[in-house]
């Protein structure tokens, strides 16, 4: 499956429309690169963030919330 953002904001039950601000990559690997840049976020399969962020509290906060997340999502599924 293929991650993008059109999907996560509609699971998200956000209705938003598409912008052209800001970058696009052609391969996912860049987005991630740019985003450990401190560039932005980028939408994958990884959390990835800078070596020592790991107990920084938005970096705890967004881990919590996002394993959250995939566990409401597979218990709907079962």
């Amino acid at each position: 499956m293929r991650a993008n953002w059109k999907q996560w904001f509609a699971l998200a039950g956000v209705d938003i429309l598409r912008s052209s601000r800001g970058p696009a990559y052609g391969h996912g690997s860049m987005a991630v690169e740019a985003a450990i840049r401190g560039e932005g976020v980028a939408l994958g399969y990884d959390l990835v963030y800078r070596a020592g962020n790991e107990r920084h509290p938005k970096v705890c906060v967004l881990r919590e919330w996002l394993a959250d997340e995939i566990r409401m999502l597979f218990a709907g599924n079962q």
